[in-house]
């Protein structure tokens, strides 16, 4: 199936099933330094040195993990001591971890974080407390998975950037209020091109 995609989006839902497991590895294998990757949830959680050792990754491939995952994926990968720099300073963590796994990061927050290899880093901030409700992530990985296979050309970095956006910018309009009051099904529903 992955020869006629142009990008990939793994995670949500797979846990720790053992097919889905292995067709994420296939999907990361298919990525390698060519074809746009985005990796959330549960695939992040399956994530470790030997997926970076083994395979020939480059800035295509994005993880997007909220702080807690992002504190694993650090000790699942061997870079521990990026934790504590985690702590203190965000974006530097960030974009040290994206240095040495040779790959895009995005740490979802109010303040999201995007890093890649030899590119900027990205803050976007945003006051939208709905996007912490279950599943939201979910939406925002579709959202990027989705513009990646439409311009798979573009820099990952890049890509993740108007994701975000997208992102926040359905939530404002879902919740202008920011009470924080609607689900990730309301979310999906809302999104839209914007300007």
């Amino acid at each position: 199936m992955l020869e006629r995609a142009t990008a990939a989006a793994i995670g949500p839902g797979i846990s720790r099933d053992v097919f889905q497991i292995a067709a994420m590895g296939r999907a990361v294998e298919w990525a390698g330094t060519e074809h746009p990757c985005v990796i959330d949830a549960s695939a992040l959680a399956n994530l470790d040195d030997e997926y970076f050792a083994d395979e020939d990754l480059g800035p295509n491939v994005l993880l997007t993990p909220h702080y807690g995952e992002l504190r694993r994926v650090m000790t699942n990968t061997g870079h521990e001591d990026l934790r504590e720099v985690l702590d203190r300073d965000p974006a530097t963590a960030v974009e040290q971890l994206a240095a040495r796994l040779n790959v895009t990061v995005l740490l979802k927050g109010p303040s999201t974080i995007i890093a890649a290899p030899q590119g900027p880093t990205v803050v976007h901030r945003v006051h939208a407390p709905g996007l912490a409700t279950a599943g939201s992530g979910d939406v925002l990985t579709g959202i990027i998975g989705a513009l990646a296979a439409v311009d798979p050309q573009a820099p990952m970095w890049r890509t993740a950037a108007l994701g975000v956006r997208l992102h926040a910018e359905a939530a404002k309009r879902l919740d202008p209020y920011a009470c924080g009051a609607f689900g990730a099904g309301e979310l999906l529903s809302t999104v839209a091109p914007t300007r």
